[in-house]
């Protein structure tokens, strides 16, 4: 889970997920045709739009991204290197100063988001209203 990818709002945005793959042995190749490299996931009602995705290659020691952000074909890989990936959350439905703090409160204790996340996130939002 990638936490903290979640737009804000009365209803939070889903996060997307985190993860990185490492090639052990042989050789591979990699493509990727994703949406959201600039703009996050939109939001509905007064919530903020969710995280843009996220792209690391590592080929023999070099780390890179894919020049369009979330679009790039023909990365061969050898063994040891690896991608990373972090794909979008899902925009917030409605504003976010609506939203229970007891349900923010529980966002913080389970990692989901940190204090200063929060207070960055709900602060923008209520901002923007």
């Amino acid at each position: 889970m990638r936490e903290g990818s979640g737009g804000a709002g009365r209803h939070r945005g889903g996060f997307g997920v985190d993860y990185q793959i490492r090639l052990l042995r042989g050789e591979a190749k990699a493509s990727f045709l994703m949406d959201h490299g600039r703009v996050g996931p939109p939001s509905l009602l007064g919530g903020s739009p969710g995280a843009v995705n996220e792209i690391a290659v590592g080929q023999g020691g070099v780390v890179s991204s894919p020049p369009h952000l979330s679009k790039g074909e023909g990365y061969v890989l050898a063994p040891e290197d690896w991608i990373a990936v972090k794909t979008p959350g899902g925009g917030g439905y409605g504003p976010a100063a609506e939203r229970d703090p007891a349900m923010v409160e529980r966002d913080v204790a389970r990692g989901y988001y940190t204090d200063a996340e929060v207070l960055r996130l709900f602060t923008r939002a209520i901002a923007a209203e």
